[in-house]
């Protein structure tokens, strides 16, 4: 815990201290808001959901290193999309961005490997699984905020989120682990549907370092029995000559109803990727045409 309290800290006055991340305006990272990404941009994580631009309006997000255990698939779709008056009255300067988040997981080799391998002693009380499929469906709801103060600018996104995820052709109750962790990743493993409220904000705290932070409440049922908190923070900066890579270091906590729960830590590193594809075939330069120097600015590819 002490060792990760120092590293974060030093990320911190890393990006404060050192003058060649002031001279770039960093985009904000759009994973957990309603806004999708550009055209033919390809963001390749190593822990958090790739993304790629199908269109303007619509965007391709998986998880391609967890393929092997556990099949995922989804897409972003952006159905309203506002832009900010940056320098207007207080509610017209607001943006709204309205999409929506729908995917598809197979979880079958991911438990089965679970199982056989006595991972976190994780016991689902049988010898086999149904082949079952898990679906998700999202609400997001963003608010931009943009404030212009002489050169410099404010961008802040608010996001609320709704959703739900079921189990499809499972008929087997299995048992939920009381790891405050895994607890509502396991709500699928029965005749559960899993419903969540969030709420995330998105912004920039220095020049060069980037921050988002989510709450999420978790509730297994209609009929509420079982609940779960879960809270993320996460920072993060762009490195290289073009800036197309994208560490990130943060830490999740995690709270379960679950009588035999408890508070879980858990430290969460990242590292992206960006590029943009041509027509030929070729990535560009993001940062070439403002598409990543502020992806609000009036130079940047909007709808």
């Amino acid at each position: 815990m002490k060792k990760f309290l120092f590293s974060l800290l030093f990320v911190f006055l890393s990006m404060s201290v050192f003058p060649q991340y002031r001279q770039f305006s960093h985009p904000i990272w759009t994973i957990g808001t309603a806004k999708t990404i550009g055209k033919k941009e390809v963001h390749l994580n190593t822990l958090f959901y790739s993304q790629y631009g199908l269109t303007k309006r619509v965007e391709i997000q998986s998880k391609p290193l967890w393929w092997i255990k556990f099949p995922n698939l989804g897409a972003k779709i952006n159905w309203i999309y506002k832009k900010p008056t940056p320098n207007a009255e207080f509610i017209k300067r607001k943006g709204i961005i309205v999409s929506t988040k729908h995917f598809g997981f197979y979880p079958n080799p991911l438990l089965k490997y679970v199982q056989n391998n006595n991972v976190h002693n994780i016991d689902f009380g049988i010898s086999s699984f149904d082949n079952f499929f898990v679906i998700k469906n999202e609400l997001l709801i963003s608010l931009i905020n943009r404030k212009n103060k002489g050169c410099t600018s404010k961008l802040s996104i608010y996001t609320l989120k709704f959703g739900n995820q079921k189990a499809l052709n499972n008929s087997q109750n299995l048992i939920l682990t009381d790891n405050s962790m895994l607890f509502r990743q396991t709500s699928m493993l029965g005749d559960y549907s899993l419903w969540y409220i969030g709420f995330d904000l998105d912004s920039k705290l220095t020049y060069g370092l980037n921050y988002c932070i989510d709450f999420d409440v978790y509730a297994v049922g209609l009929i509420v029995s079982n609940w779960v908190f879960e809270h993320k923070s996460i920072f993060y900066w762009y490195m290289g000559t073009n800036k197309r890579i994208r560490p990130s270091i943060g830490y999740q906590l995690s709270y379960a109803s679950h009588p035999d729960a408890k508070m879980s830590f858990m430290p969460l590193f990242d590292l992206s990727y960006l590029l943009k594809i041509s027509k030929k075939g070729k990535d560009n330069d993001l940062f070439e045409k403002g598409v990543l120097e502020d992806m609000y600015d009036d130079r940047s590819e909007l709808y």
